[in-house]
């Protein structure tokens, strides 16, 4: 879907000049929510301590299948 701002312009305008824009194509059934809320997921193993990972690393793998 193509976002504009609120005056009607390309919201991806300034990265399409620079030729930093790649389109990525959709998944059905794959929320853009869904994909970034794993992802910060995954971020906060960081901050467990070491006899948690084996626990976040098999929630991430289910997660990614």
């Amino acid at each position: 879907d193509i976002t504009l701002t609120a005056d009607g312009k390309d919201t991806y305008e300034e990265v399409k000049k620079a030729r930093r824009y790649r389109e990525c194509k959709r998944t059905a059934g794959v929320s853009t929510t869904d994909l970034v809320g794993r992802m910060l997921l995954l971020t906060k193993c960081h901050h467990v301590s070491e006899e948690h990972m084996d626990q976040h690393r098999e929630r991430a793998r289910t997660l990614s299948t």
